[in-house]
């Protein structure tokens, strides 16, 4: 066979060995689509299941009862700063406690009258109210955490006070005496950069978001 033999049956096997080539690259691709989706699909099962477990932990009494224990549990971390960290609250800490307060008292009293008389348009208007009321605490904690940041101007009964602890102030009395005193424009602890008061909107948003989750479980029960 002379040369052009030669350089003809080469460029045949190159044009043979290219479609080759493409179905090779192509079936590759096909896989990595595959496992890529197969990736994603798993991802919004695992997502979906998680998602359907939560909203099955929130249905019926389940979420009141975590609302009381929930709002207990800030007001001891809250009464814990005061008394062990001789942190003493200013006004508007004391009213973001009272929207904790006001959360066990109308889950407690929900929760009987619940008792008494099975209804799940009660337990839905039960969830609502309680995310209401977390909100409120939202809006009050942000306004709080506002005026640290000094964008707006808070009360004028606690931004003419002073900063300090318990120790330092104690002389004073008793706490309506404290309270006076402390300013709500001073942020005395802060985590991570976000004070008390900004911890507090971010979980009363949370909160939030769980109650009407739960107002939603109870309602879909229903239907």
């Amino acid at each position: 066979m002379g040369w052009p033999g030669v350089i003809a049956a080469e460029w045949g096997l190159r044009q043979s060995a290219i479609p080759n080539c493409v179905l090779t690259f192509t079936l590759a691709s096909c896989s990595h689509l595959r496992a890529v989706g197969r990736i994603e699909l798993n991802n919004r099962t695992r997502h979906a299941f998680s998602m359907s477990a939560l909203t099955d932990r929130l249905r019926n009494w389940r979420w009141p009862i975590a609302a009381i224990i929930v709002s207990a549990s800030m007001l001891a971390a809250a009464h814990g700063f005061e008394h062990f960290g001789k942190l003493a609250p200013c006004e508007l800490c004391l009213r973001q406690r009272e929207v904790y307060w006001a959360a066990i008292a109308m889950a407690v009293a929900g929760l009987g009258l619940w008792r008494l008389r099975p209804s799940q348009r009660f337990l839905i208007a039960l969830n609502v109210l309680l995310g209401l009321v977390f909100v409120t605490g939202m809006i009050v904690a942000v306004y709080h955490a506002g005026v640290e940041w000094n964008f707006w101007p808070g009360p004028t009964s606690c931004t003419t006070g002073v900063a300090g602890d318990l120790a330092a102030i104690d002389l004073l009395g008793e706490l309506e005496t404290r309270q006076a005193v402390v300013s709500c424009g001073v942020a005395l602890w802060s985590l991570l950069g976000i004070s008390m008061a900004g911890w507090n909107a971010l979980a009363s948003l949370v909160f939030a978001g769980l109650s009407f989750m739960a107002a939603r479980a109870s309602s879909g029960q229903q239907a």
